[in-house]
């Protein structure tokens, strides 16, 4: 039975998620409108820009808006702005909803572009535009929006980084705190299975009426993607405004928060020096981590989807003490104090996003291909080898290099488990703003921003291998076919 005090951090938990999703859909939604349907000019530099506030964690959001609000003081209509302002639940929503807001709207982008034109044209021959996006666009792209705010609502409740660092008592720091402050695994459990319940039944019901036989990205069907609006000037003026507001807020303002507070490329250098440990730790491990994952997820893509799903349930910190109690016995005292205990955590926390990536890319192949290689007589390991694997090369590679973000700046988990000597870079800048470094603190999160950004520019370069990829089997199939037919004339 809760407690009153864990019932209102039970409740806190879900403002906090419920806040953030409905604040990211209010965000992302237009956002994404604007973008796809609105001729506006620098919308290449805007697609561009969109996912970046993903790759800047939310711990290191609450720690920007920390350097700007002591650095800049200001009040609006009597209401003074400054670091103690931040402290509050409402921020944490605000400053999470900018972390998280493009998963909405790169969902919604995707959906939007690959709506059949005609289906609108047709509806525009009876009904107004209005009538036509509530009964023709928006039914069409709702199940990419809810599914959007499926992922901000289980990332944002089971979040442990933002939280702590801006003194909010949710549920996921109360179990933090019964594990590392009095070492009651019970009670860690016990605490962490109303999130888990909570989870599993929004999991149940978006999985029945969203997910099920969708992938989450949506893919291109091949149709006539819709011609952009024209609009007036006044229009455009304020599409613009909104989109640099968003921008601005989720990603200039972090990241020259980060170089002013920095003050001179001496505290660099100092910063690379005294924490290159952390730095190569925090590569190798994540660039093991994405590499166990992807191939996991390749070995194992026919496992029911729900199932996949399901590993989203656990809160970051419940994982942590689950691998605790499970290895921190003499027997697996090897496993325990290496590093293997972290890429286990790491495997467990973002298995389903590569294999969500993975069944994506999975839909976009056409069976007849595999099919017409075995007709050319290929074994299952040729067809495996000389048509699966090269058509599922960039999907590969999207979902080793989303994998590689989400281990690299992985903090709940981490926290907990991390063995002796294996400290990443994530929890050496969580280390270091309780102990109060500023300096040293800004520029080792603007290295953790450069390092994360590297991978994702690779990651912009995958369209155009999946289309080359797929275009280069295309005669495999013909002549698959070819065979198929002299075979059946031949018999």
């Amino acid at each position: 039975m809760l407690s009153l005090r864990q019932l209102i951090l039970l409740k806190n938990s879900l403002i906090l998620a419920g806040g953030t999703t409905i604040l990211s859909v209010a965000f992302g939604l237009p956002l994404a409108f604007l973008i796809e349907r609105i001729e506006l000019p620098f919308k290449k530099i805007i697609r561009l820009l969109i996912p970046v506030p993903l790759l800047i964690p939310p711990y290191l959001h609450a720690i920007a808006w920390r350097f700007i609000l002591t650095n800049f003081q200001f009040s609006i209509f009597n209401f003074q702005f400054s670091s103690t302002a931040l402290y509050n639940l409402p921020a944490a929503i605000l400053i999470m909803s900018f972390a998280y807001f493009p998963i909405v709207t790169l969902l919604t982008m995707f959906a939007l572009k690959n709506i059949d034109a005609r289906l609108e044209e047709a509806g525009e021959l009876i009904y107004s535009k209005r009538r036509v996006w509530q009964k023709i666009t928006l039914p069409l792209i709702l199940p990419a929006v809810a599914s959007g705010a499926f992922f901000v609502f289980i990332l944002s409740i089971t979040n442990f980084g933002l939280p702590s660092l801006l003194h909010v008592n949710v549920f996921t720091f109360e179990i933090f705190s019964q594990f590392s402050a009095f070492f009651n695994f019970g009670k860690a459990m016990i605490l962490s299975w109303p999130l888990i319940v909570i989870v599993i039944g929004l999991l149940v019901i978006s999985y029945q009426f969203v997910l099920k036989g969708k992938p989450v990205i949506v893919v291109s069907s091949g149709t006539r993607s819709p011609r952009p609006i024209q609009t007036a000037v006044i229009v455009r003026i304020f599409a613009l405004s909104f989109i640099v507001f968003l921008l601005s807020v989720s990603v200039f303002l972090p990241i020259v928060s980060f170089l002013i507070q920095t003050e001179n490329i001496n505290t660099f250098v100092f910063a690379f020096k005294s924490s290159s440990s952390a730095i190569f730790k925090s590569l190798f491990l994540a660039g093991l981590g994405a590499t166990i994952i992807t191939g996991a997820a390749f070995v194992i893509r026919n496992i029911f989807r729900l199932a996949t799903l399901l590993f989203l349930v656990f809160p970051s910190i419940t994982i942590g003490v689950v691998l605790i109690k499970i290895f921190n016995r003499p027997c697996l005292e090897v496993f325990y104090t290496s590093f293997g205990i972290i890429i286990a955590g790491y495997l467990i926390r973002f298995f389903p996003y590569a294999s969500e990536i993975l069944r994506t890319f999975f839909a976009q192949i056409d069976k007849k291909l595999i099919e017409a290689a075995k007709l050319t007589g290929a074994s299952n390991l040729q067809a495996l080898r000389k048509v699966l694997i090269p058509l599922l090369t960039p999907g590969l590679i999207a979902a080793w290099l989303v994998s590689f973000i989400l281990c690299l700046t992985e903090l709940g988990t981490t926290i907990l488990i991390q063995p002796p000597g294996w400290q990443t870079l994530p929890i050496r800048i969580f280390v270091l703003m309780h102990y109060g470094a500023p300096e040293l603190v800004a520029a080792l999160c603007l290295i953790l921003i450069v390092i994360t950004v590297i991978p994702f520019g690779f990651l912009l370069c995958l369209p155009a291998g999946v289309l080359s990829s797929a275009q280069s089997h295309e005669g495999l199939a013909g002549k698959g076919e070819k065979t198929a037919q002299t075979k059946k004339q031949s018999g």
